[in-house]
């Protein structure tokens, strides 16, 4: 049996070995965890599995994760793809749809859910996709009047509306209910005005292809109230904000931030700004807590991707408020590079120091787990450097990376000629790393050739071993 299948049996047992609830409980569980970005395939695995079992005890009935989930697919349009950071009308963040769930079922009408849930659809011929459907339109028909009735006796009595926003959790969510409902109206209504386009178009010259510009225009037009929600829903169908922004200034004509900011498509750059100072925000943790460079990687280049965008298609005054906010990002990103550039020589002295007398029992793990992080970041940063304000860092980092390699190596070679038993198997080691390190710092032609002087040099002492 494959290593896959081995765990696809264990999942099995251990999932048959819960009562129905437990395994409800499970999968909440894993996919609040997979929301939040904690995915890999056991997760999936044990996702599919559960959900599986849970069909079958409840004779395809819909769970409340499903019914949760058709309740909101009329202002799917609007809902972010990622978490948001700071408030920004027309989009809704599923921290607020899970808050909102929660205040229905404990405060709008208890009971309702579950009784609904109870309930189920009788009709056999039905999917479940359908009868989670049909469930949550009837849910919708109870609880969306009565939010609507209490946020309208609210709206003019400050006391209620903090009683309301302690209930949700805060005031950002409380707007975001606001939203909500206007969603639940208009939602539907673009959706049909949308039907005819593709349903992704990840860059600007998809949408010229679609006519999708002159849409724009129409929708804008006829629906100026909800200018908000309408830029929500075309960032949720493009590759990233930065064609937002190319969409934004060919509707106005004008690629100066000064008139735009006056013109009906400002709020288009808001919505890029949110979805923008995402990538800023979520780089700055990453750079905390160093878990993951590939991602960190991933991220840096893909806030590269949209600043060049803006940088290009919009002229935007550094003193308006727009300047600010990129400026602020810009900060941002610069902080969590220059932690890691700060430290990265003496990390690098520290992983190529050569062993020997009392320190000949090991390499020093950590440092090389440093370096090579270091390494990477500093790659990166000289790659991204037109969007951060570390110029200055960036080159002193280079500079005491290319002379304290030069001499490190220097002496590698030399102690590669000389060592002999545990100690050249140690500066063998060593030489692995030097050479990971030459390929990311420089190219893959230096290392092959650091390779070629390091075989010279072990060799007077017998060779590499095997795998160098």
């Amino acid at each position: 049996m494959t290593r896959q299948g081995l765990l696809q049996k264990k999942i099995q047992y251990y999932l048959n070995s819960l009562s129905p609830s437990a395994r409800d409980l499970l999968v909440r569980g894993v996919e609040d965890g997979i929301k939040k970005g904690k995915t890999d395939e056991q997760l999936e695995m044990i996702l599919s599995a559960a959900r599986k079992l849970a069909r079958e005890d409840d004779t395809d009935q819909p769970r409340e994760e499903d019914l949760k989930r058709a309740f909101y697919l009329p202002i799917e349009p609007f809902i972010a793809k990622q978490p948001l950071f700071s408030r920004q009308q027309g989009r809704i963040s599923r921290i607020a749809l899970d808050a909102v769930w929660v205040w229905l079922k404990r405060d709008v009408s208890p009971g309702v859910v579950e009784k609904i849930l109870e309930e189920g659809v009788t009709d056999p011929s039905l999917s479940e996709e359908e009868k989670a459907l049909i469930c949550a339109k009837k849910l919708r028909d109870i609880v969306l009047p009565q939010i609507a009735t209490h946020l309208d006796q609210i709206h003019t009595v400050p006391v209620a509306e903090q009683r309301l926003a302690a209930q949700l959790g805060n005031n950002i969510i409380l707007e975001e209910l606001r939203d909500m409902m206007t969603g639940f109206i208009f939602g539907p209504v673009l959706s049909r005005k949308l039907k005819t386009v593709p349903a992704v178009m990840e860059t600007f010259e998809d949408m010229k292809s679609a006519g999708f510009p002159a849409t724009v225009l129409e929708l804008l037009k006829a629906h100026s109230r909800q200018t908000a929600f309408i830029f929500s829903a075309i960032l949720n169908r493009t590759r990233n904000a930065g064609e937002l922004v190319i969409l934004v200034a060919s509707l106005a004509g004008t690629d100066d931030c000064t008139k735009i900011a006056n013109s009906p498509f400002a709020t288009g750059i808001d919505i890029a700004f949110s979805e923008f100072e995402w990538f800023a925000c979520h780089l700055q943790k990453l750079g905390l807590d160093k878990s993951n460079i590939e991602e960190f990687e991933n991220i840096a280049n893909s806030y590269h991707l949209i600043d060049r965008k803006f940088e290009r298609h919009l002229i935007i005054p550094p003193t308006s408020v727009w300047g600010k906010k990129r400026t602020e990002q810009r900060n941002r990103i610069s902080q969590a590079i220059a932690q890691d550039l700060d430290g990265f020589p003496m990390s690098l002295r520290k992983a190529l120091k050569l062993p020997g007398g009392r320190e000949l029992e090991r390499l020093d793990e950590i440092a090389l787990e440093e370096t090579s992080r270091g390494a990477r970041i500093l790659v990166l940063a000289e790659k991204i450097r037109d969007c951060l304000s570390l110029n200055e860092p960036i080159a002193r980092a280079r500079r005491e990376v290319d002379q304290s390699f030069e001499v490190m190596i220097n002496a590698l070679n030399d102690r590669l000629r000389r060592a002999t038993g545990e100690e050249h198997m140690l500066c063998q080691e060593l030489a692995k790393h030097v050479l990971g390190f030459a390929e990311t710092l420089i190219s893959y032609e230096y290392s092959a050739s650091l390779r070629r002087q390091f075989e010279v040099a072990g060799n007077s002492q017998g060779g590499f071993a095997a795998g160098f």
